[in-house]
Formats: structure tokens, sequence, C-alpha cells
């Protein structure tokens, strides 16, 4: 198995959900940049569209050997898995983690807050050229 079958697995897995943030991730092989971003809800255009489209990226972390988003991998930083998913999780309630992010929604008239969707995205039907 290679390491992206590896990684699509792990996201199948953990239905796309990150390990340290429990944020929505996309496997950039197995759906396209357009698809992610219309089901990550980034808009097109935006200043920094692009750089928070890539932090949604699927990685695999080498301490836990679970699938995390790229932003929460690349600042672990030696910390442990578990001391990393409590500084994570803490930025998360206060909002201010980059991939992790509610999503305002109106519900019987009043203002209320959910997750995004975690659904498995479309194959893409783009072929890489070797």
């Amino acid at each position: 198995m290679d390491r992206n079958d590896k990684l699509y697995g792990l996201w199948r897995e953990q239905r796309g959900a990150c390990f340290y943030c429990d944020g929505p991730t996309f496997v950039s092989d197995r759906e396209s940049k357009e698809s992610a971003r219309r089901r990550l809800r980034i808009a097109v255009g935006v200043a920094g569209a692009g750089k928070h489209l890539n932090q949604h990226v699927a990685t695999i972390d080498s301490a836990t050997k679970a699938m995390a988003c790229k932003f929460c991998n690349c600042s672990r930083e030696g910390k442990s898995p578990m001391s990393h998913r409590r500084s994570i999780q803490s930025l998360v309630a206060t909002d201010q983690h980059p991939v992790n992010r509610l999503i305002e929604a109106y519900a019987d008239g009043r203002l209320s807050w959910s997750r995004i969707d975690l659904v498995e995205p479309a194959r893409s039907t783009t072929t890489a050229e070797p």
C-alpha cells in the first residue's frame, strides 16, 4: 500500500476529521481543490483563501500515525501528541484555529453555530500526468 492509499484510508477511518483539532480535511489526490473549496466553504478570490485551503490538506502525523490537517501536523514542534491535542483544542475553543472553525447558520429564527459537515468527497475526475 502506498502512502496516498494509507492517507486516504486514514481519512475515511477518521471521517475526514483531524486527529488534533477534529476539523475537516481533504486528500489532494482524491479531491480537486475546487471541490474541496466548495465543500469546506472557502470563498474564491478572498485574500488568504489559497493559504486557508492549504491548511486543510490531510497529512499523516509521524507520532501517532493518524491523519491530521497540515496546520496541526506542522505546528506540533516536538510536543507529545496529547499535549499538542490539548493545545490545539484550546485554539479551537477560542475560535483561533484556521481549520476547525464554526460556520454561522440560522435555525429556528435565531443565530446558532454548527460544524461543517464531514462528507466523503466525490472522486476527482482529473488524472495526474506521470
